[in-house]
């Protein structure tokens, strides 16, 4: 005979002789027996353990009950009963296909009797996606002495993303045909729940002048600085159809020729073109491509890249890494002070100690940086 099919007799020879014995009433109130703790936000990956708890119980001399999740979300990992008398505890009955278990004790002496509130078991998950489900009672609950009134409680589920953090920084080498000089700095998270959680920019002068796009004084050839920045991405992917990051989504493009003042490099911020595009590393992050449906392609060398897991997304991470040696210390916090009140076209000015990327080195950078100070990854 199955060991459910026994728990089954043993349930009801156990509420016969309840009938029997049991002199005095039940309580008014109802018996409540519920998932705890409800709600329960947990991260994707990780293992938790929810109790099932009955309050409220009189004469209770065995139970059964059936607990049901989605295996989507969920995976069974372990389980636990603890009776509240010397008990027979059956072997669990544990579907991890389908997302149940069922879970039960019986009194070894029919006498015995508990009345009040206590822990019935423990059932341990692993946790597989993020998501909301929830885990329930599949069935009511069968208690001996049954109760008058029976009220079942469930547990919502939160499970809360890991997230794959993802920055590049690199230097610009061509536009097109044309050999250009400049940067890029891209930030993001990959599938994300934070609708299009991406951001970065590149600039660029074509053709090259001077290692810092040096423009003031102006050289004696003419040129064009570009700006391309990200306005919103729909897919962030990791080892995408042979590219390391493959980055899909509209950017804005603006461009100003010989610049002669500060007004001129203020017009890449506030004017520009908005298309669609791509930005993808290959070759082991070793190179980048960006374009940009109108435009030319944007071909560059990567200079650094960080690939991590975080729990939580910030603005930026890691926030003024300037110097690029994983943690964020005194020492970039000296490079970004050494280009205070600096913008692009200045030789002090540095395109990675502008934080924020509005071409000035300027208190908004500093205090963006110290407020990361400190940490590494």
């Amino acid at each position: 005979m199955q060991r459910s099919s026994v728990l089954c007799l043993l349930l009801a020879s156990v509420l016969i002789l309840g009938v029997f014995f049991t002199s005095g009433g039940y309580a008014a109130g109802p018996t409540t027996i519920s998932i705890i703790p409800p709600p329960i936000p947990v991260r994707e990956g990780e293992d938790f353990t929810v109790s099932v708890n009955i309050y409220d119980v009189v004469d209770m001399s065995s139970y059964q009950f059936k607990v049901s999740w989605d295996p989507n979300y969920l995976d069974y990992a372990a389980s636990s009963v603890s009776p509240p008398w010397p008990a027979l505890i059956p072997d669990p009955i544990i579907d991890r296909i389908n997302g149940y278990i069922i879970l039960g004790a019986v009194a070894i002496n029919p006498m015995a009797k508990f009345t009040g509130s206590a822990t019935l078991a423990t059932i341990t998950f692993h946790t597989l996606k993020s998501g909301m489900t929830a885990i329930t009672f599949a069935e009511l609950p069968q208690i001996t002495p049954p109760p008058i009134i029976l009220v079942t409680n469930d547990a919502a589920i939160a499970i809360l993303p890991i997230y794959t953090w993802i920055g590049v920084a690199g230097t610009v080498a061509s536009y097109g045909s044309e050999p250009a000089l400049g940067w890029v700095d891209m930030f993001a998270v990959e599938e994300n729940w934070v609708q299009n959680w991406t951001d970065g920019w590149s600039v660029f002068v074509v053709p090259p002048i001077g290692f810092r796009i040096q423009i003031f004084p102006p050289p004696p050839v003419d040129f064009t600085v570009y700006h391309v920045r990200v306005v919103n991405a729909s897919a962030v992917k990791l080892n995408y159809n042979g590219a390391d990051l493959w980055i899909s989504g509209f950017f804005r493009v603006a461009n100003v020729t010989n610049p002669r003042a500060l007004v001129d490099i203020a017009e890449l911020l506030m004017g520009g073109t908005t298309a669609a595009g791509e930005f993808s590393v290959t070759g082991n992050w070793a190179s980048f491509n960006l374009t940009v449906q109108g435009y030319e392609s944007i071909l560059g060398d990567v200079t650094s890249h960080v690939v991590r897991l975080i729990t939580e997304l910030p603005d930026r991470l890691p926030v003024g890494d300037v110097n690029g040696d994983g943690k964020i210390d005194i020492k970039d916090l000296a490079i970004i002070a050494k280009g205070y009140g600096s913008y692009l076209g200045d030789d002090r000015y540095e395109f990675y100690s502008d934080i924020n990327g509005d071409f000035r080195g300027d208190i908004k950078d500093l205090s963006q940086c110290a407020a990361y100070y400190g940490r590494s990854y």
